[in-house]
């Protein structure tokens, strides 16, 4: 399995007794910002815009290991890095 289909069961788990039937709908959320923020930084690499790319980057990180997609947040995070350099 590679990095970035690493799934945290664990907060998953945590975030499934928390919301019950409304986690379905938070990942749909999740998954239908994640398309788009995909998109936007496929914009700022092809601007070479790295400020944006990296702030984008950040948000995406923070959403992506709030619902546990550990392996995103950790490409997001390199990103991210690469964003600021």
């Amino acid at each position: 399995m590679s990095s970035l289909s690493s799934i945290d069961r664990n907060s998953l788990d945590e975030l499934q007794e928390v919301m019950g039937d409304d986690l379905d709908e938070l990942l749909a959320v999740f998954a239908n910002n994640a398309i788009l923020q995909f998109d936007l930084m496929q914009a700022a690499i092809d601007g070479e815009n790295a400020e944006t790319l990296q702030k984008l980057a950040h948000t995406l990180k923070g959403a992506a290991a709030s619902v546990g997609a550990v392996g995103l947040s950790q490409r997001l995070l390199e990103l991210e890095r690469r964003g600021r350099n």
